[in-house]
């Protein structure tokens, strides 16, 4: 799936959820949303190595997310959210530390993850104010995110303006 599709997938889903890349989602917002797909959640001992993990047995959709996870937790859940929304036909494992490197699946999701955390709206507003120009670092604590996912959209921010 190229950019532009996971784009066009994610402006349908903005449709469906308005709060979708107009606001930082939080993790009740994870869990309403999965309420409303009918996906069911649980947090598990993966063993620490296993971050998040997107299911469909017998039809149901699954996600289940590493139940010792802190500031990773809401990254990993949209994530895994994401898998549902582009990736539906596909079981996946959210395993290593860094998966932005992982493939296109896995980045897919980040992008997904990324819109859900740190949307347009609110990077068009620091644009804006050009002279409160945040670092990397402070939007990091802002959002509760890792600095790599800051840094992941702004990079798509500033190259696709998306």
């Amino acid at each position: 799936m190229s950019l532009s599709r996971v784009i066009n997938k994610i402006s349908e889903i903005e449709k469906r959820y308005p709060a979708f890349n107009h606001r930082s989602l939080g993790i009740n917002d994870f869990y309403e949303i999965c309420n409303e797909e009918n996906i069911v959640v649980a947090e598990w001992d993966l063993g620490r190595k296993i971050k998040g993990v997107y299911l469909v047995i017998d039809g149901t959709h699954h996600i289940i997310l590493e139940k010792y996870l802190r500031l990773e937790k809401k990254v990993v859940a949209f994530a895994e959210l994401g898998h549902y929304f582009l990736h539906r036909d596909y079981n996946h494992f959210f395993i290593t530390k860094n998966t932005l490197l992982i493939g296109s699946i896995e980045w897919q999701s980040q992008i997904f993850s990324a819109f859900a955390i740190l949307p347009t709206l609110i990077l068009d507003q620091y644009r804006e104010q050009e002279e409160d120009n945040p670092t990397i670092s402070n939007i990091s604590r802002i959002y509760g995110i890792p600095e790599s996912l800051v840094e992941f959209r702004l990079n798509l921010y500033k190259n696709k303006s998306i």
